[in-house]
């Protein structure tokens, strides 16, 4: 799990982080990544047992600090530049994702990501995108704005 979370943040470090210049050190984010991974009383804990057995079946989670992220959802989706049956390089003329599921989460709360590293905040980016891969991976939610508990 930890392994998990550590390259989704890697992954998102790289892509926000002005010109790729740095990457932010787990080290200040290590309690929040403790509680998501090992800390079952946390709030924050993911509990990665109640996943499906089949986790092929599980979707595929975009999430970007706003809408700009659906042009990138789109190229996913669209892309197409590998042979579904023998997976060797080449266009087959079917979607390469064309089985999958996704969710997409826009972070409008938090926009825009760039900005961060900009004003020297990556620690604060680093933490936004931990909540979000935690949002997305994990079950604490409200499934209507008329429930009480989630």
């Amino acid at each position: 799990m930890y392994k998990i979370i550590l390259l989704i943040f890697i992954l998102v470090s790289i892509f926000a982080c002005d010109n790729q210049k740095k990457l932010v050190d787990l080290k200040e984010n290590e309690a929040f990544v403790e509680a998501m991974t090992e800390s079952k009383n946390s709030f924050y804990y993911i509990n990665t047992n109640s996943y499906p057995s089949n986790r092929k079946k599980l979707p595929i989670g975009i999430f970007d600090s706003g809408i700009g992220g659906l042009t990138v959802m789109d190229a996913i989706i669209n892309f197409d530049r590998f042979n579904n049956t023998d997976l060797s390089y080449g266009t087959d003329s079917f979607k390469d994702f064309i089985n999958e599921r996704f969710i997409y989460l826009a972070d409008q709360a938090n926009m825009p990501y760039s900005n961060y590293a900009e004003v020297g905040k990556e620690n604060l980016l680093a933490e936004h995108v931990l909540k979000d891969a935690q949002f997305l991976m994990g079950n604490k939610y409200y499934s209507s704005n008329s429930s009480r508990n989630y």
